[in-house]
């Protein structure tokens, strides 16, 4: 059986580490619970590799960056608090805990101000910018029903969840752009640097230069003469769009047009969709009101179009209308009538779940089979790109050749 590391806090609140022989890591966190130890760290011992099952994983890793790190301050909390400590204990347990800078400010501080009498959400409070609405609302909601614990638990769930599903739409996405990028470059480091010498050649000897490679050569010429140009035009329709975003009605008119885009408008709607349903089911689930919950949970939204729809609506419903019949009209058609059943069978939250669910793996299934059709097409058509430049590169020397024997 394979040794374990670990290291725990013990009831006093003092650090300890030891080592033991068990089967997995689970069996390890079970018997350090029944010793009433707190684990800290779980490190399986191999040669030049260290997994951590709990807390260390959490903080430790993490050491760059301005902000603290949120998620993995949340699920050490959530654990602590499971396990019985206090609250400060917790916050003063997991600043000895990290070797993150920004991590132990960030729980002393808060950990102070809890010791002077202050909610744990009234000092997030201060700290909006880091943690957001939604934190803050979790916290308050677990502090009124006296389940914090329970809360955190599912609040570091949620943000997992949503961290698992920006890692994967990025990594699904990283192949394809850097395919992109290195032939976009090689490409144009031959139409920049090779191709022009051709030409001086070619007028050098007075031949006359093929047709295939006179294309390439008129497009390396407008790249060395208009590149800059070009480049100059690119970046001021970025600035003007950036601009645009930040006009309420221009941005609102420029997301409903990505709305309308083929695939991707469908794909983005899922997308936000999903985020928002994830956020209010996980609010109404602990106890915060609806008309906040739906407040709330817009935040999560990036296209504007789809939050103005939804904001619109909430008015609507604080004059007593139905859930379904206002916000819920901005989900997917095929999803409308599921949360209309929940809503009257008083199960909207776990409905809320369910829909974003599926509507999360609706997403990935588009996006690997998008990927997967994208990849060989873009591996086909850059092959296709770079084997002309290259032809047109053969086709002149050949013609050299031809002038030589001449």
């Amino acid at each position: 059986m394979p040794l374990y590391d670990y290291k725990v806090i013990l009831r006093d609140g003092k650090m300890d580490s030891g080592t033991v022989e068990l089967a997995d890591k689970q069996e390890v966190l079970t018997y350090l619970e029944e010793l009433n130890m707190i684990p800290v760290a779980i490190n399986e011992k191999r040669a030049g590799i260290f997994q951590y099952a709990t807390l260390s994983t959490l903080i430790s890793k993490r050491t760059a960056g301005k902000k603290p790190p949120i998620i993995d301050i949340t699920n050490g909390i959530a654990m602590l608090l499971r396990a019985g400590l206090s609250l400060d204990r917790a916050l003063k347990s997991m600043a000895r805990a990290t070797q993150n800078k920004q991590a132990r400010a960030f729980l002393l501080d808060i950990e102070a101000e809890i010791r002077e009498g202050r909610s744990f959400s009234s000092a997030l409070e201060k700290r909006r910018d880091i943690v957001g609405d939604l934190y803050i609302s979790m916290v308050r909601a677990g502090e009124v029903t006296g389940k914090l614990a329970e809360c955190m638990t599912h609040l570091a769930k949620h943000l997992e969840q949503s961290r698992a599903l920006r890692e994967d739409l990025v990594t699904a996405m990283v192949y394809p752009l850097v395919l992109l990028v290195v032939t976009a470059i090689s490409i144009i480091l031959l139409m920049v640097m090779v191709m022009p010498r051709f030409k001086q050649l070619f007028q050098e000897m007075g031949g006359e230069v093929p047709a295939v490679t006179q294309l390439f050569i008129d497009i390396s010429d407008l790249l060395a003469n208009h590149g800059m140009t070009g480049l100059g035009i690119v970046l001021i329709l970025l600035l003007i769009v950036n601009a645009v975003k930040k006009s309420e009605a221009s941005s609102i008119w420029l997301d409903r047009k990505i709305l309308a885009l083929p695939w991707y408008g469908k794909l983005q709607e899922k997308l936000q969709m999903t985020r928002f349903a994830q956020t209010l089911a996980l609010l109404l689930k602990n106890g915060v009101s609806i008309q906040n919950s739906i407040r709330i949970s817009r935040g999560v939204l990036s296209n504007r179009y789809i939050e103005a729809d939804i904001r619109n609506r909430e008015q609507e419903l604080s004059e007593g209308a139905s859930f379904s019949n206002t916000v819920g009209q901005c989900f997917p058609l095929l999803t409308r009538e599921m949360i209309r059943i929940g809503e009257e069978a008083s199960e909207l939250e776990n409905t809320l779940l369910y829909v974003a669910e599926v509507a999360q793996q609706e997403v990935e299934r588009s996006i690997k089979r998008v990927l997967g059709l994208l990849e060989p097409l873009i591996i086909v058509l850059l092959g296709l790109v770079v084997a002309a430049v290259i032809g047109s590169i053969m086709v002149a020397v050949l013609s050299m050749n031809d002038l030589v024997v001449i």
